[in-house]
């Protein structure tokens, strides 16, 4: 085959990429839902940069292709000549990248502030706090009791204080809630996780947050989001009448019932990003946003009701 024939193959390759990347958003192979409040501001972020690697990438691209194809034309036999260097053009191709990537280090820096700061992970008087402790292969959550969440709530819990300087994660109560792979939350609230491991390196990533954050053996590690309200529509759990469970998959929007209609987008992941064993790909949990802290408590209650009976958490 010519080498003509090559460098069109090469270049239908490329094409055929980006054209799949300008269909993906169409055929829903584009990023899950964002629900968290810093959610869009790290939407955008991921748009300016890929729009800055996207023309570089296709620029660059398309000068090799047309190269490949003009020196395919060649004669075997014509000798090249050679090129010393042209130190302007260097110049320049290294100041644009060096630009580029100094007003990307700029643009990020209030994103990363308002999602990892210390001074965004300060709890307020009714902050959720959460204990999540990874270990191979699972989630553990630790909540706090209702009668201590209520109590959070309207300011009359003495050790408030205590939890607020130091930390939920600093010591459980016997009255606290234990479930594996289940995190629940609710909307219009700012939720702090203490994130731990028991073992090797685990990687907290809630697609539909928008945040990721390895846990370190012998660290806890602070994490904070808040789902947004948008006028109650960014829930997707509900109890279902018939069992009195909590179940995920409801869409407020269409009103569906998840158990006869599962919605897949309302179905909210939790995994492990990071490789952790040989079971990597089953340590999977789910996010329960519910409507209210009312839901919420109501959904709380009924776990520790089941506690008390020895039936299995739900």
């Amino acid at each position: 085959m010519s080498n003509k024939f090559w460098s069109l193959l090469f270049g239908a390759v490329i094409l055929a990429e980006f054209l799949l990347f300008v269909v993906a958003p169409f055929a829903g192979w584009w990023l899950p839902k964002g629900i968290s409040s810093y959610g869009a501001a790290v939407d955008n972020l991921f748009y300016v940069i890929l729009a800055v690697t996207g023309i570089a990438f296709v620029g660059t691209e398309a000068v090799l292709v047309y190269n490949m194809y003009r020196a395919s034309q060649r004669d075997p036999a014509e000798k090249v000549p050679y090129v010393h260097g042209n130190h302007r053009l260097e110049l320049i191709w290294t100041l644009i990248p060096a630009v580029l990537l100094l007003v990307l280090a700029v643009v990020q820096i209030n994103v990363w502030a308002e999602i990892k700061y210390p001074s965004s992970m300060k709890p307020e008087k009714d902050t959720l706090q959460i204990e999540v402790t990874c270990r191979q292969w699972e989630w553990r959550m630790r909540y706090p009791s209702s009668d201590r969440l209520e109590k959070w709530e309207v300011g009359k819990d003495n050790s408030y204080e205590r939890f607020r300087t130091i930390g939920f994660d600093d010591k459980g109560q016997a009255d606290d809630v234990h479930l594996v792979n289940e995190l629940h939350v609710f909307q219009g609230q700012k939720v702090l996780v203490w994130l731990k491991t028991r073992d090797v390196i685990h990687s907290f990533f809630l697609p539909n947050i928008r945040v990721k954050q390895d846990a370190l053996p012998g660290k806890s590690i602070p994490v904070w989001f808040q789902v947004e309200d948008r006028g109650g529509k960014n829930y997707n759990c509900r109890q279902d009448s018939t069992t009195g469970q909590w179940v995920d998959g409801y869409d407020p929007a269409t009103d569906n019932n998840p158990v006869e209609h599962p919605v897949n987008e309302q179905i909210w992941e939790l995994a492990c990003a990071e490789f952790c064993g040989a079971r990597h790909s089953l340590m999977r949990g789910k996010m329960f946003v519910h409507k209210d802290r009312a839901d919420f408590l109501a959904w709380l209650k009924t776990v520790e009701k089941n506690y008390e009976t020895g039936k299995e958490p739900k």
